[in-house]
């Protein structure tokens, strides 16, 4: 495999890792799950909910996203992809070459 394709890969994976990251730690915010048996090209949309007043997710998106820009928490992320993908690949030599 020629070494950009290799590095594409490598891109791609850790892509994947990172939304699923994401979605494992926003799970429990989501409260309607849409159903995937549902006939295709049928509507899954659902009303729209009219808030006065401020905004209860617009504020869990300013606090997730403070989170991310968090040092700390930026740094720790990056240590548990790391360990993921040595726990993965840690066997292989040269995964990056």
């Amino acid at each position: 495999m020629p070494r950009y394709q290799a590095d594409i890969s490598n891109i791609m994976q850790a892509c994947v890792i990172l939304h699923n990251m994401i979605v494992e730690d926003e799970k429990d915010m989501v409260e309607d799950f849409p159903d995937l048996n549902d006939v295709a090209g049928s509507s899954t949309a659902t009303a729209p909910h009219i808030h006065v007043g401020s905004i209860p997710q617009f504020s869990k998106v300013v606090e997730k996203d403070a989170e991310i820009r968090d040092r700390t928490i930026h740094t720790q992320l990056k240590k548990d992809l790391v360990e993921h993908i040595w726990a993965r690949y840690g066997h292989h030599t040269n995964i990056m070459s």
